[in-house]
């Protein structure tokens, strides 16, 4: 485990008590875990489970659309997941090829 260090030159403290120190360190602290934590995407896979919820499609359709080849998804252990971008992908073009018929 590497450790970080932060090597300060020169620190000027003028006309700040120690408190108004420490509020505007804890300020400045979370504004960058704000900005960190906005960054944060969700993630970039869902379960079956998770798809079926939020979508207007059950686990059973799912898992026909991946034994076909029409959808890509994973295991990790006994859990099947599938990609964000391949659900869409997947998704715009079964719609698609419904409507054109």
């Amino acid at each position: 485990m590497s450790k970080h260090t932060i090597q300060i030159k020169e620190l000027r403290i003028e006309n700040l008590s120690a408190e108004q120190l420490f509020t505007r360190i804890e300020e400045i602290v979370d504004a960058k875990i704000q900005i960190t934590l906005s960054k944060k995407e969700q993630p970039e896979h869902k379960s079956l489970q998770q798809l079926a919820a939020a979508n207007p499609v059950c686990v059973g359709t799912l898992r026909n659309y991946i034994k076909s080849g029409k959808l890509k998804a994973f295991k990790i252990g006994d859990r099947v997941f599938v990609k964000n971008e391949d659900f869409d992908k997947a998704m715009s073009e079964i719609k698609s090829k419904k409507y054109k018929r």
